[in-house]
């Protein structure tokens, strides 16, 4: 499966919970996003977790820095280029501004963006419940 992109997205692999001290699971993650009243705003499939329909890079920023504070880490060096690590931000134009080991991308503004868990078939895409 595929995870829309709506604006800019935050995606992580749901694994990746596991490192947060707070979060742990999917189940928290869930509950962590609909104590901020954000339920709207996150979409998910069998892998990966998003919080989407973000506006501007500011809130996305906001966003990152209150993952980062759960114990999740955004960037990581391999040769030493910045890539992504346990998270990742995600636009509907741009698509990925750095790379990303885990995630692959297709970007079309013109139609839909969206993105899968690389080495899994991008399959049907998941669409945030509105």
């Amino acid at each position: 499966m595929s995870i829309k992109i709506l604006f800019f997205n935050i995606v992580i692999p749901i694994s990746n919970f596991s490192k947060c001290k707070d979060i742990k699971n999917l189940a928290g993650a869930i509950k962590f996003y609909e104590k901020q009243n954000k339920g709207k705003s996150i979409w998910y499939d069998d892998h990966l977790f998003t919080l989407g329909g973000i506006m501007n890079q500011d809130d996305v920023e906001n966003e990152i820095k209150q993952l980062e504070e759960a114990g999740l880490n955004l960037y990581k060096l391999n040769s030493n280029e910045q890539e992504y690590d346990d998270l990742c931000a995600v636009s509907m134009i741009d698509g990925l501004p750095l790379q990303c080991s885990w995630l692959d991308c297709h970007t079309d503004p013109y139609s839909v963006s969206y993105v899968w868990l690389k080495g899994h078939e991008e399959g049907s895409i998941i669409h945030p419940k509105i």
